[in-house]
């Protein structure tokens, strides 16, 4: 009974703080127990795809990492009938991996309303987090000196994932789809590099040289990963160099492309009115626009990215006092006062429009092209 209590207790807090923090409420939890009731191929592929991703993003370390805790866990659970740190930092793992691939495991969550997505496919944020203690776990066992048997072992089950993964899982996956946010699969940008952005037929078995080789480079780094883990398990100085070097270089390589857009030209349009307004001009921002597909990833932005400016959120056009100098809203907000838009104001599907009838004549006379509401 304590127990049942103490379920609908945190259930609760939760749901109350989750009601404060977002917009459109959690909808996390009903989406998955839809995936789970109806779990199919896309799973399997899901699966293969993002074991794969993980396999380049460690250097092959996962697998190493996963098998030594499998062994310690199984070793606790048959003298010790128990589950020690090992058994622990397995399950957290095999759990946040299982959850991302049932998470992605529909065809809806590959798309947006504007194309395919591939992201999607190759996610590791949600996993990542989690299966960082099995990554130490396998550096820890590379630098005690690896047994030649573990490394052959973890070599032959990446085999098995890069098989299935070239061979079948990315039959369906556009690699030229939207990769948009640079935490959804960080493990792999420096791959991104081989990632055709146009458009081409599938299924296109990859190769080095063809439209479809982020496949190919990425499995030949897995395994050649694991090959020297292999070769160099009985120097383990020298593995550990040669790991920590790949590991810097990947990063160099992977970090340009770890950007996001600001919405610079909401910025730059406030910037306007604070030469008329005279300084940091306040700026409030509609969020019950149905209109931009983008509108959680602008609300985010606004929230920090405006942060030494007096910020608010305002729920619906009605809420608005009218003493808001200008507010961020969705392009072809309609507002009871016609309140005009700085042209060329555009992020994420937002623009700024100005409330003020004695900003919007100052910036005017300055030059500062305003269009009126369609």
């Amino acid at each position: 009974m304590l127990l049942g209590v103490g379920q609908r207790l945190v259930a609760w807090l939760a749901g109350l703080v989750v009601s404060e923090v977002t917009v459109d409420g959690f909808g996390q939890g009903t989406s998955l127990l839809g995936k789970l009731t109806s779990l199919g191929g896309i799973f399997a592929r899901v699966s293969l795809v993002q074991t794969w991703a993980q396999l380049c993003a460690t250097l092959g370390l996962v697998v190493i990492g996963g098998l030594v805790l499998t062994r310690h866990t199984w070793s606790d659970l048959r003298v010790r009938r128990a589950v020690g740190p090992d058994g622990f930092v397995w399950g957290l793992g095999v759990a946040a991996a299982l959850l991302s691939f049932v998470a992605w495991s529909s065809t809806t969550s590959h798309v947006y309303p504007d194309g395919p997505r591939f992201d999607s496919w190759t996610y590791t944020r949600y996993i990542d987090p989690f299966i960082t203690g099995v990554v130490l776990v396998g550096l820890a066992a590379v630098i005690r000196r690896l047994d030649r048997r573990t490394a052959a072992v973890g070599l032959g089950l990446a085999l098995v994932v890069v098989a299935g993964t070239v061979a079948w899982a990315i039959r369906i996956v556009p690699t030229w789809g939207s990769n948009y946010g640079p935490a959804n699969n960080a493990g792999i940008y420096p791959l991104l590099r081989f990632r055709d952005l146009e458009p081409f037929r599938l299924p296109l078995f990859p190769t080095f040289t063809n439209d479809n080789q982020i496949w190919a480079w990425g499995s030949l780094l897995v395994v050649v990963s694991l090959v020297v883990i292999l070769l160099l398990a009985s120097r383990p100085r020298v593995l550990f160099v040669v790991l920590a070097v790949g590991a810097v270089a990947l990063s160099w390589y992977g970090n340009p492309y770890q950007t996001r857009d600001a919405p610079y030209r909401i910025e730059q349009a406030l910037e306007k009115i604070d030469t008329v307004d005279g300084g940091d001009t306040p700026v409030s921002m509609l969020i019950d626009c149905p209109v931009s597909s983008q509108r959680n990833v602008a609300t985010n932005w606004v929230g920090f990215w405006f942060a030494d400016r007096d910020v608010d959120l305002v729920d619906a056009t009605d809420e608005l006092t009218g003493d808001e100098p200008a507010v961020v809203a969705c392009n072809g907000w309609t507002n009871p006062t016609d309140a005009p838009r700085v042209a060329g104001s555009d992020n994420y599907g937002y623009s700024l429009y100005v409330l003020d009838p004695t900003v919007a004549e100052r910036l005017r006379e300055r030059g500062v092209e305003l269009t009126s509401q369609p």
